[in-house]
């Protein structure tokens, strides 16, 4: 009676789903730390995109003011 299961059958079943459940949380546990080192790793790339866009930006001034320094067009690559 009570917590004990009648089955000897389902005392296996559920020492079993304990085993799947402690599995499951592991790997959503390894999803979720992977997830963060992505969403770090997208966060310094968006950063490095700022930073050059900054400094295209800061070229594109100079150039403006001193054409002759610069007889590329910055955008095309030319």
């Amino acid at each position: 009676m009570g917590l004990v299961p009648e089955e000897p059958g389902l005392a296996d079943v559920i020492a079993e789903q304990g085993e799947l459940l402690s599995r499951l949380r592991a790997v959503v546990e390894a999803k979720d730390a992977e997830n963060q080192v992505l969403r770090a790793e997208l966060d310094a790339a968006r950063e490095r995109e700022r930073r050059l866009e900054l400094r295209l930006a800061e070229l594109e001034r100079i150039h403006r003011w001193f054409p002759l320094w610069f007889p590329v067009d910055l955008r095309k690559g030319q």
